[in-house]
């Protein structure tokens, strides 16, 4: 998988497993729909910046075990650290740091939902790359 599918693939997941067992997620199938709204890769061909902006789908079951734990330790991506996480009521804002790339994650948050925007950057090189995402409990898992 290329630098951009694991970037609008996994933030959403990172932001999942950095949020504290402050708000407990419904366990269940989850759905996130991820989009990119900007980028600035040197070096890589306009089409391919313009085919990064098309939505992308992920679902992922969410047990009951999982979600009696917290999302903390069972979502957050291998290598990846949350750096900061600060939340008040609905509201949250966290960065997370996986190797070189750190992205900083704000948004709401209820039981079912998350919205928000991620931008990640690259700790060496210009990278920068911004997206929305939106993840929603759609039922019980397959």
């Amino acid at each position: 998988m290329n630098a951009r599918g694991l970037i609008v693939s996994m933030a959403p997941l990172m932001l999942l497993g950095a949020m504290q067992p402050i708000l407990s997620l419904q366990p269940g199938e989850w759905e996130t729909v991820t989009a990119v709204t900007s980028s600035d890769l040197p070096g890589v061909p306009a089409f391919v910046s313009r085919l990064m902006m098309k939505p992308k789908t992920n679902r992922r079951c969410i047990d009951a075990r999982t979600a009696a734990q917290g999302p903390a330790q069972a979502m957050l991506a291998k290598g990846c650290t949350a750096a900061d996480l600060r939340m008040a009521s609905d509201s949250f804002v966290v960065d997370l740091v996986c190797g070189k790339l750190r992205t900083h994650i704000y948004g709401r948050a209820t039981a079912d939902t998350l919205d928000g925007t991620g931008e990640t950057t690259k700790i060496d090189s210009k990278l920068d790359v911004r997206a929305r995402f939106t993840s929603r409990r759609i039922g019980i898992c397959s």
